[in-house]
């Protein structure tokens, strides 16, 4: 007879040696095993300890430095806005979205972010530069 923490296991007769696998779920820190073998000459039980430390998983810090860059183009017209004779006009421009951010750690659970944003746009009829931002 085998027990393994109290549990009786499947033992082939005529055997003189016997390898179990048993499945169990380890805690975190100390975990005692108590092994009770019994044959027919006497019978021995016997304690031992598994400690399990398990890995701590390193924390993946993101880049400091990010940043978006977008392009575009807008087409525009005066449609609802043109008066009685004036004639209905189309305009197109071009912009670029510039955005960036630098963040650092104070601690471990604190950071600062500065971040900045940058718009330009350019009219493709360069009688409107004075409606560009």
């Amino acid at each position: 007879m085998v027990k393994v923490n109290g549990f009786a296991q499947m033992v082939t007769e005529d055997a003189d040696w016997a390898e179990y696998e048993i499945p169990y779920f380890l805690k975190k820190g100390k975990n005692l095993f108590t092994i009770f073998v019994q044959t027919k000459n006497g019978q021995k039980e016997q304690e031992f300890i598994v400690t399990y430390d398990p890995l701590r998983k390193k924390r993946i810090t993101p880049p400091p430095l990010n940043g978006v860059i977008m392009f575009g183009q807008t087409n525009s017209n005066n449609i609802l806005n043109a008066q009685e004779g004036k004639s209905k006009t189309s305009a197109a421009k071009n912009d670029l979205l510039l955005s960036a951010a630098y963040a650092f750690g104070l601690n471990e659970e604190s950071d600062v972010s500065l971040k900045g944003i940058l718009k330009f746009d350019r009219h493709q009829n360069r009688s409107l530069v004075a409606e560009e931002v």
